[in-house]
């Protein structure tokens, strides 16, 4: 058997991360299984007991790391400097990047408290869309910032982390749709954000929450842990609920992180691949309701015996029932991403978007041009290209389809809402690690086709002649004032082939 001592190791919380980097294949005695079955849980921090061991763990944690001299590498602001130096944004190491963040960053907690069996809790936004209360209190709670923009009693936009936003997310069946675009380097000039980061993740930490979470520093705040614990939640539920795959594009297989350390302190080195098969060796979620718990209706790509669940209401423990062997080689093999382009549409160039100005695009069409969208053989994708926000950071956009009218007082309940797209930092320019200039924009790549299919079967979507795409400026409710502008560099309609795309 392969590294069963490391596997063993790894699953009891004692194992370095470097041998887990190294651990990819899931055969072994029954011992073993039995600790991947009993694997730590992460948790739904509403439902713990406030004064219960998980919670007094994390609180311990923290404060231990806080108490540590700045030499030490597991510092609590060291650990913050990690993502402010490191972190990828915009781009397809986002998930895998965090994910081995979090993981660090959860055997460091494990350490310092001797407790080998906590795992971090996350925040359901859906479910709770405040800051649980372990967060708040006083400077003598080690889980508590000051510095946070929202309130106690704040209550984040549905539009955002309800169930219909994180059903939209989930319903993404292209790796780079859903995880953000593809990239060679962490910190590339372009920045292309897909559902998942561009939608509740941006919206918690720079619309929503705000204070230190609005920046790169933004783990100097607890929270971080718990909200990024929900984002890693999600690629699960995407991954394994869904049976969506990963890329299989080396670019990112072969990636490996040289940016943290272990419970130790000590540097280490943790690849993409290890990433990949985390939750199935080193932790697991309990069974969270995710949007509105369905998946995309069509045949599951993970073939197994018995066979797989079926689409349509899943949840977690479907997983475990999956042949283990079966469900790594899945996770580990991927399919093509690449978005590759059949046609394209650009329908607008150096836009501006002020308070009470939206913006209006037309994208004239081709006889037929939209057939193979409405038949579900193309995805009509909307690019909204070189965003810049406005200097407040307090604002956020909306997109409507066929809607020219459309306003900050259009409910997103219309048929014509395609989808909501916040921020995260300064265009991303402010990154360490950014060539001079380099933070020039940033962009969104939204999945339209739905909208559109579902204007066309009510009769809204006209004769074919055209597509129009409203952008709407709209203001954080922590705004103090009408917020800035922002321009787009360019707007553009793309077709792709469902079938190269998935």
């Amino acid at each position: 058997m392969l590294q069963t001592l490391d596997r063993r190791s790894l699953l009891t919380g004692s194992m370095s991360l470097g041998a887990l980097a190294s651990t990819v294949a899931l055969g072994g005695c029954e011992d073993f299984f039995n600790r991947i079955r009993h694997r730590p849980v992460r948790r739904n921090v509403a439902t713990l007991d406030p004064n219960g061991s998980v919670i007094a763990t994390f609180k311990n944690a923290v404060a231990a790391m806080k108490a540590l001299p700045s030499s030490d590498n597991r510092n609590w602001t060291k650990q913050a400097q990690i993502h402010n130096n490191h972190c990828p944004h915009g781009n397809w190491f986002f998930v895998s990047w965090h994910r081995a963040y979090l993981f660090a960053f959860e055997q460091i907690c494990r350490k310092l408290t001797g407790d080998a069996s906590f795992a971090l809790p996350y925040w359901h936004w859906q479910a709770q869309p405040s800051i649980p209360a372990p967060f708040w209190g006083t400077s003598t709670n080690p889980l508590f910032d000051s510095n946070r923009v929202a309130t106690q009693s704040s209550v984040a936009d549905s539009n955002f982390i309800g169930a219909d936003a994180l059903q939209g997310v989930l319903d993404n069946t292209n790796f780079e749709l859903f995880a953000s675009g593809s990239a060679t380097q962490l910190r590339p000039p372009t920045k292309v954000y897909g559902a998942l980061e561009g939608t509740p993740h941006n919206y918690i930490h720079g619309t929503f929450v705000q204070g230190d979470m609005g920046a790169f520093m933004s783990p100097l705040d607890a929270v971080f842990w718990s909200h990024h614990c929900m984002i890693d939640c999600m690629w699960v539920a995407w991954n394994i609920r869904c049976g969506n795959a990963n890329t299989s594009d080396t670019t990112w297989t072969g990636f490996s992180f040289t940016d943290f350390f272990d419970e130790n302190g000590a540097a280490t080195t943790i690849s993409t691949l290890a990433c990949v098969l985390m939750p199935l060796l080193s932790y697991r979620y309990d069974d969270p309701l995710i949007g509105h718990g369905t998946c995309p209706s069509g045949a599951s790509p993970i073939s197994t015996t018995p066979p797989p669940p079926a689409r349509g209401p899943w949840t977690m423990k479907k997983a475990e029932e999956i042949d283990r062997d079966t469900l790594r080689k899945f996770l580990e093999k991927g399919r093509p991403s690449k978005l590759d382009i059949v046609s394209r549409l650009p329908i607008g160039r150096g836009l501006t978007l002020t308070p009470g100005r939206p913006e209006a695009s037309r994208a004239p069409l081709q006889p037929g041009q939209l057939a193979p969208v409405l038949a579900g053989r193309q995805r009509l994708l909307l690019n909204i290209a070189e965003v810049k926000q406005p200097p407040e950071k307090d604002a956020f956009l909306r997109a409507f389809v066929n809607l020219p009218e459309a306003s900050a007082a259009t409910p997103t309940t219309d048929p014509h809402y395609a989808g909501s797209f916040a921020f995260f930092g300064a265009d991303h320019g402010d990154m360490p690690g950014m060539a001079a200039g380099a933070g020039g924009g940033v962009s969104f790549l939204v999945d339209v086709s739905e909208t559109v299919r579902r204007l066309k079967a009510a009769n809204q979507l006209g004769d074919d002649a055209a597509v129009a795409v409203t952008l709407v400026p709209v203001a954080s409710p922590t705004a103090k004032g009408p917020p800035g502008a922002f321009s787009v560099g360019e707007l553009s309609l793309a077709f792709n082939n469902v079938a190269q795309a998935q």
